[in-house]
């Protein structure tokens, strides 16, 4: 099975440039987020790159605070359940 790459690509929508950026969604599927300047979608890109370098595919889907709690052990089964 093919997984979804982690990638930026130029799409059209109402006649409009804007740039996508893919990545891949725990545990299938994938997430896609569109930005109308390049650099804007660049810059996600690498951030989203980063996160699954340091956290993996599972920890990018993650947001920050719940990130955070996992990383520093603190929180219980429970709490993160809530994120």
């Amino acid at each position: 099975m093919r997984t979804t790459a982690t990638k930026i690509r130029e799409i059209t929508i109402e006649g409009k440039t804007f740039y996508e950026v893919q990545w891949p969604k725990f545990p299938k599927g994938r997430n896609r987020q569109a930005f109308r300047q390049k650099t804007e979608a660049e810059t996600f890109l690498k951030q989203k790159l980063a996160e699954q370098r340091n956290y993996g595919i599972a920890g990018s889907g993650l947001n920050q605070h719940c990130g955070m709690q996992i990383m520093n052990g603190r929180s219980s089964v429970m709490s993160i359940r809530q994120c």
